[in-house]
Order: structure tokens, then sequence, then C-alpha cells
């Protein structure tokens, strides 16, 4: 298993949720961390003067539109020139921005749908996996969902971004494994994050219903996921489902 001390880190929507929780996994690990957030400053210092408590090495918050090409290509030079290159990507942001009819979603709804769940992680995969390329060594894990799998109407561009996340995940494995980075993808299930506990209560009392452990996930059993695929040597273009057993059901 892969040593992860002095590994530069970036992790996208990494202030709250599972975010959070793979950025502590890796500060841990002694990993140098930069995590992106989107708005919320009182939350992104919280965040940092945490990571410091529980690691030795450099850790930051950069505020950063995932969705814009010239903002990830900021966020590239900025991290790198704070703590050096980056071998670590972890593409983690991203969110059901709301569900409903599929007829009553708007085109700008759609498309900040797709942009924040597919389109960002192809614009940080572009800026970061030529640089792990050319130093022949780096992991990549993207955060895609179990309803990427089993999707419904009510979020069905949500599930159709994290689909193709899975499809962008095999395409980037094949592409890159050669050059000594490594491409993985993880999909959770109910999760306990701030978006379920904003869900109406008969919506997670049906997931956790429809799940054989009889409950919520939490983030750190998905960042302990996501932590295994970052420390692997022969594990490449695999998708981990960390749901509870859920897609048993269906």
């Amino acid at each position: 298993m892969e040593d992860l001390k002095d590994r530069v880190a970036v992790v996208t929507g990494g202030t709250n949720g599972i975010g959070k929780a793979i950025a502590l996994r890796l500060v841990r690990a002694g990993a140098a961390v930069a995590v992106t957030y989107g708005h919320d400053d009182d939350v992104a210092r919280q965040t940092t003067d945490q990571l410091t408590r529980h690691g030795e090495a450099a850790v930051m918050a950069v505020k950063s539109d995932a969705t814009q090409a010239e903002a990830v290509s900021g966020l590239r030079a900025e991290v790198e020139d704070r703590l050096g290159p980056v071998g670590i990507l972890v593409n983690n942001v991203g969110s059901v921005l709301r569900p409903g009819h599929w007829l009553d979603q708007s085109l700008t709804e759609l498309d900040r749908t797709l942009r924040l769940n597919l389109m960002s992680a192809m614009l940080a995969t572009r800026q970061f996996a030529p640089g792990m390329r050319e130093r022949s060594w780096g992991r990549i894990v993207n955060i895609s969902s179990t309803v990427a799998m089993v999707s419904g109407a009510p979020v069905a561009a949500y599930g159709a971004a994290k689909a193709g996340l899975l499809s962008y995940t095999q395409a980037m494995a094949r592409e890159l494994a050669a050059s000594g980075v490594l491409v993985n993808a993880v999909a959770p299930g109910t999760i306990d994050t701030g978006l379920t506990r904003a869900a109406p209560d008969a919506v997670t009392a049906r997931s956790i219903a429809a799940t054989p452990l009889g409950r919520l996930g939490a983030p750190d059993e998905v960042a302990e996921a996501v932590e295994f695929l970052l420390r692997s040597t022969f594990v490449v273009g695999h998708v981990l489902v960390v749901d509870g057993g859920q897609l048993l059901n269906v």
C-alpha cells in the first residue's frame, strides 16, 4: 500500500460532509491538503482549523467555482505555488440541486446539475492529471453515487451526471494507468450529510428501510473507501460501492 505522507492532495467540495471526512483522513496520513469551497468563508476557516489540529502538513482552503475552466486553472496554480505538485485529486464536489418533476426543471438547473456533478471532475482532471503523468505517479478518485446505477425521474439529471462520471472514470483509468496514475471511483449510498438531512423525512426513511444495515452511512465510511483506493497499487478503473447493501434490494 502506498504511503501518502508528504503527498499533496486536492479535495473539491472539501469543507463539509464526505469531502471534509476525506480531507481529515488525508491529513492524518501526513498529506498536505487543499480543500475547495464555493461560498461559505466561515465554514472554510473552521475546516482548515480542524484539519490543522489533526495533522502536521500544510492545509489550505481555496474558494473556487469548480464548474469554470479558468477558476480550476487558477486553483491548480495557487495550490501548486503554496503546497507543491499535486499527486492526489479527489473529485468530490456535487449536489442534487432541486429534486422534482423532470419537466419542471429549467434548462439552467439542468445545465448547472451536469456541470457541478460531471464537468467539474473533467475540468479538474484536465488540470491536474498531466502533471501526475509527467511525474509518473498520481491518484484520482471520483465521488459518484449509487443513483448512477439506479436513478429516478426526480433526480434524472443528477443520476445522468453521476453515471457519466463513472464512464469518465473508466476512460481516464485506461488512458493514465500506464503512466502510474490510477483512476477509480466511489459510489456512496445514502450518507448522513447536510444534503441528506435537508431531504424530507419520508425520503430518508425509505432509504434506510431499503438498506440491509438499517441505517445511514457515515461520511468517514466513504472516506475510508477513498483512502483505500488512494493507497492501492493495483486497483484501476474500479467503482467501489459504499451503500450498506442498498443495491442488493434493487
